[in-house]
């Protein structure tokens, strides 16, 4: 009997849950490998084949049928959100457009469920939401029940009436652009050890 595609809202709670009190803000390196490393135990507990950097993807679970089940790409700062979404051409007469590589996995990877962590700023989120919203709206290249989960991620140790932490907000669609959830908040710790240590 073949099982259902994994739940976008619960893996972001269980991402929540997991991760408060343990990641550290970083633009490189160990935040990207914790991350990763989270949703790499997730499959093994659900049961899913797990593997990194295949077709310019950061982290897939495979089906038991050998198909992908979930892509998960986790990409940098956003500083030109409106470009984000938008088809640039790669040669001065037009002749050839692609996406940025953040999203242009998105589109082709074939998978029922799929993941983008960013981090922008709070003043970009809301521009970045709708732009992704539009940009799934004219996506050809669809799979019924299709599913894409954004994850948006920013510091929030320098905001008045916060605590010092990483604020994620998760934001869930239908590839036709219909939005199903968001945003679902969480609030997480930052590990005590490395607090003489952060970085912005």
């Amino acid at each position: 009997m073949q099982r259902n595609p994994p739940d976008l809202k619960e893996l972001f709670l269980a991402f929540c849950e997991h991760l408060d009190g343990k990641l550290v803000w970083k633009r490189r390196g160990g935040l990207n490998m914790q991350l990763l490393s989270f949703f790499e135990k997730k499959a093994e507990e659900l049961h899913y084949p797990h593997q990194r950097d295949i077709m310019e993807t950061d982290l897939v679970w495979w089906s038991e049928l050998n198909e992908i089940e979930l892509a998960l790409q986790h990409e940098a700062h956003v500083r030109d959100v409106p470009k984000f979404f938008i088809k640039r051409s790669s040669s001065s007469r037009d002749q050839l457009r692609m996406y940025p590589q953040e999203v242009r996995q998105l589109i082709y990877i074939k998978a029922l469920r799929k993941i983008l962590i960013v981090y922008v700023s709070e003043a970009g989120e809301q521009s970045l939401i709708t732009a992704f919203e539009t940009w799934l709206k004219t996506l050809t290249h669809r799979i019924p029940n299709e599913q894409y989960m954004i994850i948006i991620g920013r510091s929030v140790r320098k905001e008045v009436g916060k605590k010092p932490g990483i604020l994620f907000h998760a934001y869930i669609f239908l590839n036709t652009g219909f939005k199903m959830a968001g945003p679902l908040s969480c609030h997480l710790t930052q590990a005590q050890e490395e607090k003489g240590n952060l970085k912005e």
